[in-house]
Formats: structure tokens, C-alpha cells, sequence
């Protein structure tokens, strides 16, 4: 009998991964926009995903589609993984897009890929960072920012932010007054971003850590 379509052995490879991984069914359903029963109804053997929702796992695991719906040993190496992570020390978070650290452009929310990160940075999501505004806080054009989604809106840290009609997506400083929101670059060459309500103002997380593209890429 094929293996594909069987939901037994789909359910024993999603568990496989999300105990590699570190994930949680609730992770999973925040990171892809899946419901919580649909999930677990997967790793319960109950349904068996669609070809799309396949590959999105498939891509959210960083495996390949056949790691998923083929029966394994339980002698399943690391071979899925890129050669420089060891595990457990790092697990999977979805690059959602892109945010600005310039003058603010229309963020893209699209899933793009998946990036692994230490578990020493807690984080739930990474954005690719463009422009140079944040460069005094060490923040680079090229770099991926980490960010949380659990968090305490403080004045004076950094948080990924979309605001204002057209949706613009930055990466500042956030500082609220009684009458204003503040979006503060750390670079003399770009002013603040003043906004006159926090009506519109979404904040996507607080900053977690940042990878520098550019020092592993030279």
C-alpha cells in the first residue's frame, strides 16, 4: 500500500518534527494561520492535509515533502537540516517579509521562507530588514530581525510596527505620548515618524535579536 494518504504516518512525522523542533501545536497554528483543530486533527490522525498545506508544513519544518507523508525509521538523522545547525540548539521560524528601517514602505506579509535561529533568541517570526534608518542601534540594510509576539509596549524599545493608511512597515524606536505615537530612527539623517492616534497603529513584535546578513555573507 502507497503511503501517500495515510494519515497514521503523516501524524507520526508531524509529531517527529514538532518534537525535533521544539514547536507546539499552538506555534504552528500562529506561524502558518492554521486553525487549532485542523492541526490537531492532523497529528491526531484524523484528516490528512492537503498537496499545499503539505508543503507549507514541509517548508515551516525545513523538510522535504516526502520527510512528511513517507513511513521513516526511527533512525531518522539530521540530513533535512542545513549543515551548520546542530539540534536541538536552533528551531524553525517563518520569514513573513519585509519591514523598513528607512522612510517606511508597504509591508509584504507573505510567508518567504524559513530561517533557523538559536533558541537562545525568542522569537516567533523574522522580517528582512531595508533601508538604514536603525543603524545606531546596530540594525542594518540586509539584515533579518527577530521578533516576539509577547510582549509589554514599553517607550524606548524597538518594535516592527505598521501604521497609517497605506500600511507602511517600519522598524523603530516607539515612544507614546499623551496626544501622539513617535517613531524614532537612530540615524541623524531621517526624522521621526509622528502619528497623531494609536488607532493606526498595529504592532507586529517587539525587536528579539538580529542576524547580520552581510558579516556571514562576505
Amino acid at each position: 500500500m502507497s503511503d501517500l494518504g495515510n494519515k497514521k504516518i503523516m501524524a507520526q512525522n508531524i509529531s517527529y518534527y514538532m518534537d525535533k523542533t521544539g514547536k507546539t501545536r499552538k506555534d504552528i497554528c500562529e506561524a502558518l494561520g492554521l486553525s487549532y483543530m485542523t492541526v490537531s486533527d492532523w497529528i491526531n490522525g484524523k484528516t490528512y492535509p492537503r498537496i499545499d498545506k503539505i508543503e507549507l508544513l514541509a517548508r515551516y519544518f525545513g523538510c522535504s515533502k516526502s520527510d512528511l507523508v513517507e513511513k521513516h525509521h526511527d533512525d531518522r538523522d539530521n540530513s533535512s537540516l542545513p549543515s551548520n545547525v546542530s539540534v536541538p540548539g536552533a528551531y524553525p521560524i517563518p520569514i513573513l517579509g519585509t519591514v523598513c528601517a528607512g522612510d517606511g514602505v508597504l509591508n509584504d506579509s507573505n510567508y518567504v521562507g524559513i530561517f533557523f535561529v538559536d533558541k537562545s533568541i525568542k522569537a516567533d517570526y523574522c522580517l528582512n530588514v531595508h533601508g538604514d534608518s536603525m543603524e545606531g542601534a546596530g540594525i542594518h540594510d540586509g539584515d533579518i530581525a527577530f521578533l516576539r509576539r509577547d510582549f509589554e509596549l514599553e517607550n524606548g524599545h524597538i518594535y516592527g510596527i505598521v501604521y497609517g493608511a497605506e500600511n507602511s512597515a517600519v522598524l523603530k524606536k516607539y515612544y507614546k505620548t499623551d496626544q501622539h505615537v513617535i517613531l524614532q530612527p537612530c540615524n541623524e539623517k531621517y526624522g521621526p515618524i509622528i502619528i497623531d492616534s494609536d488607532d493606526d497603529v498595529w504592532v507586529l513584535g517587539e525587536l528579539a535579536g538580529v542576524y547580520h546578513k552581510q558579516e556571514y555573507d562576505d
